[in-house]
Formats: structure tokens, sequence, C-alpha cells
């Protein structure tokens, strides 16, 4: 037993010392599983945190070339604001000139303007002045009209009465051939030499010696010729007189009623004028003027019946009588009161439309200024 005892004693020893050592191999086994678990949980770990890494370092590229890309953008559009400021800045010159030249531009325009006012207002005493002068002359024409009438109504009772008395008391056309030679002869002298007369553009010379003619032997050729050469000379209203008496005389022909009926027609054209001349007047531009400057008609009349010149006005007579000389001052001063009154009057119309057009471009530099001024202030601010 104590052999027993003694040979059990190690071995239970060993047996316990193996268990032991079992035990702790256990343990260590079972520390080293939970070391690999632990480890293999952290490689797990670890692998998750590089794929996370990986991930965010992906990320970071793809956020640093989009940061890339959002800089070149920036520094593209940083270079376009400093174009556009440059470009503003030009334009705010631009606009700064454009909006002094448009002052400028205005200050001229209302130069130009009071100008065309200062001429308008002289246009305006211009025309009051020639309407004046108008007026006057209108005035002359009609006492001149009216004057010319009453000559022409004792006109041609006158010179039949001078050829009574030359003929002794005969006037009746049925005893002209009762007058002696002597006094036909001198008056187809007469008539003769006023046909020359005529021929030679002396019309008052030519008027006098068919007047003569005519008194001395009263036959109409002789007083168509008269009446003709007053026509001529426009002294309308004798001429007209004496056209009526031969249109109306039983003794006259076919061929003296038809020229006497024409002449007629001309003389009366002519003293239609001179009798209303107010009606000439017409409207122009809210102004009342004399129509045209053609009151002087210039009619190439016809000479006595046998002879026939061409025309004639009553400026180119040589040794023209006053009375006349004062028809034609009249009617040129007529002419010429007319003409500058038309003048005038177009004038001021043409200031008027300037000044219309200047006012114009002035509110339009002034809407222009403004818009520029408006501009310049929203690019500066």
């Amino acid at each position: 037993d104590t052999m027993r005892a003694q040979v059990a004693a190690p071995a239970s020893t060993e047996l316990e010392e193996v268990q032991q050592r079992e035990q702790v191999q256990q343990q260590a086994l079972l520390e080293a599983q939970q070391t690999a678990a632990v480890a293999r949980a952290e490689a797990d770990t670890m692998q998750a945190q590089a794929k996370v890494a990986s991930l965010e370092r992906e990320h970071a590229q793809q956020v640093l070339l989009e940061a890339q890309q959002a800089a070149a953008v920036a520094r593209t559009e940083a270079d376009t604001m400093r174009a556009q400021a440059t470009v503003a800045s030009m334009e705010r010159e631009q606009a700064q000139q454009a909006v002094l030249e448009a002052q400028q531009a205005v200050a001229m325009a209302r130069t130009e303007v009071d100008a065309m006012r200062a001429q308008a207002a002289s246009a305006s005493t211009e025309r009051d002045q020639l309407r004046a002068m108008h007026r006057n002359a209108l005035t002359l024409v009609e006492r001149y009209a009216e004057r010319e009438e009453r000559r022409s109504k004792l006109f041609l009772p006158t010179l039949q009465r001078r050829s009574e008395e030359t003929a002794g008391g005969e006037h009746d056309a049925q005893k002209r051939g009762g007058r002696r030679p002597d006094n036909k002869a001198m008056a187809e002298s007469l008539f003769m030499k006023g046909k020359a007369a005529n021929a030679a553009a002396d019309v008052i010379l030519a008027r006098d010696l068919f007047e003569q003619a005519y008194v001395t032997d009263p036959r109409l050729t002789y007083l168509l010729s008269l009446g003709n050469m007053n026509l001529k000379a426009q002294e309308s209203g004798l001429a007209a007189a004496i056209y009526r008496y031969v249109e109306v005389a039983p003794s006259a022909s076919s061929k003296e009623v038809e020229m006497a009926r024409r002449k007629l027609a001309e003389a009366e054209a002519v003293l239609a004028m001179w009798r209303s001349p107010r009606d000439s007047i017409v409207q122009i531009d809210e102004t009342r003027i004399g129509e045209g400057s053609d009151s002087g008609i210039d009619l190439g009349v016809e000479s006595g019946i046998d002879s026939g010149i061409g025309p004639t006005t009553a400026n180119s007579f040589p040794g023209t009588s006053p009375h006349l000389q004062s028809y034609a001052e009249l009617r040129d001063e007529l002419q010429q009161a007319r003409a500058a009154t038309a003048q005038a009057l177009i004038g001021k119309a043409q200031q008027r439309r300037l000044a219309e057009k200047a006012r114009r471009e002035g509110r339009l530099l002034k809407e222009i200024a403004t818009a520029l001024e408006v501009k310049l202030a929203a690019s500066s601010t």
C-alpha cells in the first residue's frame, strides 16, 4: 500500500500536472481562439475601414475633381466678369460722352430755336408791312379802275361830238359820201401814218393819228384801229367802249362786228381784274395774299383791220404818256407787293417747319440723354 501510495502519488501528481497543462492548453487554446476571433473581427473591421477609406478617397478625388472644375469655371467667370467690367467701363465712358454730346446738341437746338423765333418775328413784321403795302396797292388799283371807268363813259361821246363838229353836224353813215374829198383824203393820210407808227411800235402816236382820222372822217375802220391802239396801250376801258359801239353799229360789216366782239372779250378780261382786284385774294398759310403776279396782262393785240404786228408791252412803248406810265408803275408795284408777300409767307412756313423739326430733335435728344443717364447709373451701381 505504501509502495502503491508512493507509486500512485507521483502518478497522481503527474496526472494533475497533465490535467493542469491540458487546462492551461485549453485555456490558451480558448484565448487563442478568442484572440483569433478578435483578430478576425479586427481584420473585418480594418477591411471595412479600408473599403470606407477607399470610398472616401474616391469621393475625395471626385470632390477634388469637382472643386478643380468649379475653380476653372470660377476662373472663367472671373475672366468674363473682368471683361464685362471693362466693357461696362467703356460703355460708361461712352455714355458720359454721349450725355455730354446730347447736352451740347440740346444747347445748339435751343440756340437754333431762339434764332428761328427771332427770324419768325422778323418775318412776321415784314409780312405785316407787306400786307399794308398790298392793301395800299389794292386801294390804288380800285381808285384807278373807278377813274378809268368814268373816262371810258365820256370818251366815245366826246369823240363823236368832235367828229360831228368837224363834219358840220353830219354823223350818220349814209351821209359819209357827202363829206368833202379833202377830209376823206386827210383821214386816209392820217390812217396810213397811224399804221406806219404802229409798225414802228409807236403806239401812242398811232393812237393819236387814228383818233384824228376818225374825227376827220368817222369810219368804223378808223374807230376799230383806235380801239386796238387803246387796248395795246392798256387803256382797256376806252377800248371796250369803242368795241361795244362798233358791235351794235348798224353800218358795221360782219368782219368788223366779229373783230369788235373778239377784242371786247380781251378788254373785258383786263377790266374784270381791275374792277375787282380783291377777287384774286387767296388763302396761303392762314394769310390772305394776292393770287399770282400777272395783274398786268401782256396782250398781243392786233392793229387796224388792214395791218397787224406782234405783241407789245406797255413798258416797251417809246414816248409813253404820263397816264400810261402811272398805270405801268401801279401794276409793277402791285406785282412786287404780291411777290414779296408770297415769298415772305413761304419763308415763314419754312421757318416754322425748321423750328418744329428742331423741337422734335431736342425732345429726342433729351430722351436719349435721360436713357443714357439711367444706364450710366445702373452701370455704376
